[in-house]
């Protein structure tokens, strides 16, 4: 009760020099502070402030053991690529990337440092990020990718299966898109902001040419905004399965809720449909293949990491 107690303050307390020194586990000879863990807290705090303090106290409890166990396996996985000398990260490299952040979202030094400490970081503490994610790819390549593969068997078999399913459904739509920018490390307030203009624009949105006049004023995605949003003839299995679940329940004349993405918040417009209409083998054969390797290599990595914590001496302080 008392190792509750003390999750549940640590989880609910603003962060203080005090509890950011505070060391939730020891993972071999590393250990986890509560200034990790502080940072990816910050986006639940949000979203659980309209819920009593009770349940709030729950939730963040939950949240907090599922958030520190995932920094265990990260740092399992980084203790393996360090060993193996694999994952990293020049200096150089380190500058491109930040580089490309600012100019893909418009931003200068000062204005990546805002969107940053609105999530509890810095500029310094970011660069780390960007080392120990690389460090994480690379120790699973070099562990455990070269040991998934996937057969031409395994693709047919996976088609069959979705042509069955298919049968009587919607093959096809013509879909149209609009999306609200909001940049990897954007505050809550940031975010909030623009779900909230989402929300305002699909309730505007009640026809195909009102849809395309929104985007025109409105999308930030310069590539699509020209053309009204117009992505053309999507067929069934050709597009990301969570976009897919929500596109194809879609009908004719309808505007899907916001759906927060890396970039922001994306609305999806549907103006027809055409039903019984699966896309041919040759079509889908690559992106089945890569959701089957996604999935397996998936697996294998938890199956690795389990093998990791199994032969590592893990001391949780909470």
């Amino acid at each position: 009760m008392k190792h509750l107690l003390i999750l549940i303050l640590l989880l609910v307390v603003p962060a203080t020099a005090e509890t950011y020194d505070r060391v939730l586990a020891e993972v071999n000879q590393g250990i986890i502070l509560q200034s990790d863990l502080a940072p990816r807290l910050l986006p639940f705090h949000a979203q659980l402030k309209s819920v009593s303090k009770k349940e709030r106290e729950r939730k963040m409890q939950k949240i907090g053991r599922q958030l520190l166990k995932e920094l265990i396996d990260e740092e399992l996985i980084l203790q393996a690529a360090k060993e193996a000398n694999v994952g990293k990260l020049s200096s150089e490299e380190i500058k491109k990337q930040l580089d490309a952040t600012k100019a893909k979202f418009e931003l200068d030094d000062e204005g990546l440092a805002r969107e940053l400490a609105a999530q509890g970081q810095t500029i310094a503490s970011y660069k780390e990020v960007l080392k120990r994610q690389y460090a994480r790819v690379q120790a699973v390549n070099f562990f455990v990718r070269s040991k998934v593969s996937v057969t031409d068997k395994d693709v047919e078999e996976r088609y069959e299966a979705i042509k069955k399913r298919s049968t009587g459904q919607v093959g096809s739509v013509r879909l149209y898109q609009l999306v609200i920018g909001a940049p990897p490390g954007s505050s809550d307030e940031t975010l909030a902001a623009a779900k909230a203009k989402a929300d305002e624009i699909a309730k505007q949105a009640t026809d195909v040419k009102t849809f395309q006049e929104l985007v025109t004023l409105n999308s930030t995605d310069e590539v699509t905004k020209a053309g009204g949003g117009d992505l053309g003839w999507i067929e069934r299995g050709t597009m990301p399965a969570s976009w897919e679940q929500i596109v194809f329940a879609l009908t004719p004349g309808k505007v899907s809720n916001p759906i927060k993405g890396p970039e922001g918040y994306r609305l999806f417009f549907v103006s027809e449909q055409k039903k019984d209409s699966l896309a041919p083998f040759s079509k889908m054969k690559a992106q089945i293949k890569d959701e089957i390797y996604g999935q397996r290599l998936q697996k294998a990595v938890e199956e690795w990491v389990k093998k990791l914590r199994k032969k590592a001496h893990i001391s949780v302080k909470v």
